[in-house]
């Protein structure tokens, strides 16, 4: 497996631990919705929700780059 490919593949595992986290994160919220949602809980799932979503989207641009050069 080429140098490009390796990168490739170690993004996709990245972004797809990423995506279960983000997931547990939603199921999270969820939880503390039905359970009566304290600002302070809310605020908490909020900020886990943005980084993780961060996170992704950084992912993904990285996952673009990656697949360009592949196709070149």
């Amino acid at each position: 497996m080429n140098a490009s490919l390796a990168a490739l593949q170690a993004c996709l595992e990245k972004e797809a631990g990423l995506t279960r986290d983000f997931l547990q994160i939603l199921q999270d919220e969820a939880k503390v919705l039905e359970d009566g949602a304290t600002e302070e809980s809310l605020q908490e799932t909020t900020a886990r929700k943005n980084d993780a979503a961060d996170a992704l989207s950084s992912l993904a641009q990285e996952r673009n780059v990656l697949l360009k050069k592949l196709g070149s």
